[in-house]
């Protein structure tokens, strides 16, 4: 699991990036442990064309790149 500090590091440049997606975001959030504590990844539901062009823009987000998770 992530060091939670590196989510508070990189959140708003999370936000940023997700606010920058080329396409219709449906939902996104937090998947969080059992205890439903701590943030352990994340969920986004995006209506796309290309799934290819999603997969890469989700690995180019900040919590990816610093492995937030």
């Amino acid at each position: 699991m992530a060091d939670p500090s590196i989510r508070r590091t990189y959140n708003d440049e999370h936000r940023t990036y997700l606010a920058s997606a080329p396409w219709k975001m449906l939902i996104a959030g937090p998947l969080l442990d059992d205890a439903e504590t701590r943030p352990i990844g994340r969920l986004l539901v995006v209506e796309v064309d290309d799934a290819a062009a999603a997969r890469s823009f989700a690995s180019g987000d900040p919590f990816a790149v610093n492995g937030a998770g």
